[in-house]
């Protein structure tokens, strides 16, 4: 079990450091589980619309696309807005496309709920490393934090495919995306402690003296 350790003599997790590392790694969290999810839900996916192997193929690139067209745009947005307030927004958009993902009637609906969640998790990914690397001084202290950060995003590697099978089994298919509703919605309302904490970080990057603010797994 992956634990976030007390800060040892001098360094400095205070507690709104340590708040930002969890909700920053849990937001990368629930964008992997989504994507592994899905995987296992698309046999039912396929028998209740009815859709051919294009269909699903569709179904799948709208969120790559989403994801591919917004992640520049993102990077752009959270310098000029602020890093906090594009991770917040992106969670309340991916809590939006899981909600219209599992409610949707057609599969229209559910590919343009897809695409939204991609744009979304570009948010997602562009702002959550930057976060964490922004809340810590010590460059000891910020390697830890990012340690720990790979170390709980990567958990939807191992977790996504069994957790999204069993969901399949025992719920159907929509409890893939309606459960993440409620986890999307407990990060936003932590998020608000995360806002205040990194506003004297967000200072200093505007003056030049912080670090880049688009960071992904991919570019690392």
């Amino acid at each position: 079990m992956i634990r976030v350790r007390r800060a040892t003599r001098g360094s400095h997790w205070t507690k709104r450091a340590r708040a930002t590392l969890i909700v920053s790694a849990l937001g990368m969290l629930t964008v992997y589980l989504d994507v592994l999810m899905l995987n296992t839900a698309l046999p039912d996916i396929q028998r209740e619309f009815g859709a051919g192997e294009s269909g699903l193929q569709w179904l799948a690139s709208t969120y790559s696309l989403g994801l591919a067209a917004f992640t520049m745009f993102a990077a752009a947005l959270a310098d000029r807005f602020g890093r906090k307030r594009i991770f917040m927004t992106s969670l309340l958009l991916l809590g939006i496309g899981f909600l219209g993902a599992g409610l949707a009637p057609t599969l229209g609906a559910m590919m343009a709920a897809r695409g939204l969640q991609g744009v979304a998790a570009a948010g997602v990914i562009v702002t959550s490393l930057a976060l964490v690397s922004n809340a810590f001084e010590s460059p000891g202290d910020r390697a830890r934090a990012i340690g720990l950060w790979t170390g709980i995003a990567s958990l939807g590697t191992a977790l996504g495919p069994p957790l999204g099978g069993l969901l399949v089994e025992v719920l159907g298919w929509r409890s893939v995306f309606l459960l993440t509703v409620p986890v999307a919605a407990v990060l936003l309302s932590l998020s608000p402690g995360i806002w205040r904490s990194l506003g004297d970080a967000e200072s200093r990057a505007s003056t030049g003296g912080d670090r880049p603010s688009s960071s992904s797994p991919s570019a690392r």
